[in-house]
């Protein structure tokens, strides 16, 4: 979370156990009242696939906020960990159907396509990451 005061931007630390990196990224543990963490990006990264799991589990409905509280807890605790799922990796790498738009994905299974991507909505093998983001992930690749 960056914090201004006036013109200058001060940064807290990572609210993540153990991690004294800059806490870039808002992360609401609820919307409503709305409660903000400051996270880095590793562990933004990391609670946001949590949810993602956790919203699928349960057919996408909208997490409470004692299922967001317990998710919170668990992950600060380490007793909660990310999968490594094909769409987590999806979502975090920012494909997308380049027809329709939609981030929702899925490994095809018929013949012809071996595993290839296609979208859940459309049914278009036409996925990808969009060309605006792909100078930004290489930029990213070299950083780390």
């Amino acid at each position: 979370m960056t914090l201004y005061v006036g013109a200058t931007p001060v940064f807290c630390n990572c609210a993540f156990p153990g991690c004294d990196r800059d806490g870039i990224q808002r992360h609401h543990v609820t919307y409503v009242p709305e409660v903000v963490k400051p996270l880095c990006d590793l562990h933004h990264g990391q609670i946001t696939a949590i949810h993602g799991m956790e919203s699928r589990r349960y057919h996408y409905r909208q997490l409470s906020n004692n299922h967001r509280w317990r998710l919170w807890y668990g992950f600060i605790k380490g007793e909660i960990k990310p999968r490594k799922s094909h769409l987590t990796k999806a979502w975090q790498t920012g494909m997308m159907c380049h027809d329709c738009g939609s981030r929702s994905l899925k490994k095809s299974r018929d013949m012809f396509s071996s595993g290839e991507w296609c979208c859940k909505s459309c049914g278009s093998m036409n996925v990808g990451i969009p060309a605006e983001l792909k100078p930004l992930m290489n930029a990213s690749k070299l950083t780390l």
